[in-house]
């Protein structure tokens, strides 16, 4: 996590050069004219199958109403009438231009909230995203290491550095903050930690936390309220649940050089009317679910004009399956087709493939982060930007293992788990330093 600096309402204010004006109108009296290793080919060859190709997108056209012939106006006799007569719009034109690029930043960040980031370094604007994370030993015996020597003794120097030196570091948080509650009945895997352990998140260089989760009512709505309480208490943002729905759709923005990410998180497990794990609504908290896509496809929409680019982070898929499943494709294409730039994925507990919709990259699921009880491979996803462009420069999976902690993989581990990666990715291209890019099919 790189220092951010967060800024309040901005009001950007433009001196009219009224007098110029007023001087042009009376001496002219003219007008101004006014967008793992070996993985089996069987798999690769499912995933080709399964996966959506792009598509002819229909084109929509629109008749427009012919507008009614305006009256001529007639002759200003003097020269203070011709200011009075004139259309705005030249001040106004003047007024935008003479803003700086900071000041426009600043207003289009103070417009959505936006926090905003301070230099981005030589790497440019980077966002990292790893996937689920638990500090409960009984799910994930290596956070006991957490409680005896401290968080960061649970990743080594590499995964460190990774993680704080990302301009925004998102983990997926499943589990609650709470000593109360009690487990839901009937549910086999309930999983909680002592409120005080949510500043490790802090330690370790933690940005943003998505909630939209299995795990996150475990302990009922007392946990669930805990929680929000506990991160909202150490100041630590989190999306995909809330107090209530308008809390729990709410995406998080971020502003960097003039670029605006929208970074928004939904849930579509369990996958069935009344869950477990409550949905938000107007008058209850709950997590934002998305199993009809519909709510989501329109948040997305909503993001994308006040956005320049939006991350969608979505927990889905079947756990320990390799390849998406039907409703994780479909998704994806639904999303795509509302505007969504980039879909990063969890809950499977596995890697899963990592593909291109159209112009969209999907890392359909990046498995478990530090959540595991056995030693399983994982890696994390730096997202670099091109502000100036407003647009994605780079895609790179870092590859990395869980074994009670977090290591970074090396030689001969890195390369076979890039291989198993380029296995299961049929429709990427990934370079031996983990770089993933569109494969031209062309």
């Amino acid at each position: 996590m790189r220092r951010t600096e967060h800024y309040g309402k901005y009001q950007i204010m433009a001196g009219l050069i009224a007098a110029a004006i007023l001087t042009g109108c009376a001496g002219a009296g003219g007008t101004v004219s006014e967008t793992p290793a070996g993985a089996e080919t069987t798999a690769q060859a499912a995933t080709m199958a399964a996966e959506p190709s792009s598509e002819t997108v229909t084109e929509k056209t629109v008749t427009e109403k012919e507008e009614a012939e305006a009256p001529v106006p007639a002759r200003a006799d003097t020269a203070a009438e011709a200011v009075a007569d004139a259309d705005p719009a030249p001040e106004q034109s003047a007024a935008e231009e003479s803003r700086s690029p900071e000041e426009i930043a600043a207003e289009r960040a103070a417009a959505v909230g936006a926090v905003r980031l301070g230099d981005t370094g030589e790497d440019g604007l980077v966002f990292t995203f790893a996937g689920d994370l638990t500090f409960h030993t009984g799910q994930n015996p290596g956070a006991q290491e957490a409680y005896d020597s401290g968080i960061r003794s649970c990743f080594d120097q590499e995964a460190l550095d990774i993680m704080d030196s990302a301009d925004v570091f998102v983990v997926n948080n499943e589990f609650q903050y709470t000593d109360g509650g009690s487990p839901l009945e009937g549910k086999k895997y309930t999983f909680r930690c002592s409120p005080y352990t949510a500043e490790w998140l802090q330690e370790i260089g933690v940005d943003l936390v998505t909630l939209a989760n299995n795990h996150i009512f475990d302990f009922g709505e007392e946990g669930f309220l805990d929680t929000l309480d506990t991160l909202s208490e150490i100041g630590m943002p989190y999306i995909g649940a809330g107090y209530d729905l308008e809390d729990a759709v709410r995406p998080a923005y971020y502003e960097a050089d003039g670029m605006i990410i929208a970074v928004l998180n939904a849930t579509e497990i369990e996958r069935y009317e009344n869950p477990d794990t409550r949905g938000a609504s107007e008058d209850a908290g709950g997590v934002f679910r998305c199993l009809d896509s519909a709510l989501l496809c329109e948040k997305v929409r909503e993001a994308k004009e006040k956005a320049d680019y939006v991350i969608v982070t979505i927990h889905w898929g079947t756990e320990r399956m390799e390849t998406p499943d039907e409703l994780q494709i479909q998704h994806a294409i639904d999303l795509e087709e509302a505007g969504c730039d980039m879909i990063i994925g969890g809950h499977p507990h596995v890697l899963q493939t990592i593909s291109w919709y159209e112009d969209m990259p999907i890392v359909y699921s990046l498995g478990n982060y530090f959540f595991s009880f056995d030693t399983r491979n994982t890696g994390v996803v730096q997202v670099s930007f091109d502000t100036g462009n407003k647009s994605l420069k780079s895609l790179r999976f870092v590859p990395m293992v869980q074994s009670y902690g977090v290591y970074t993989l090396e030689g001969e581990e890195k390369a076979g788990l890039l291989e198993y990666m380029r296995s299961l990715s049929p429709k990427v291209e990934i370079d031996d330093d983990g770089y993933v890019t569109k494969r031209d099919t062309e």
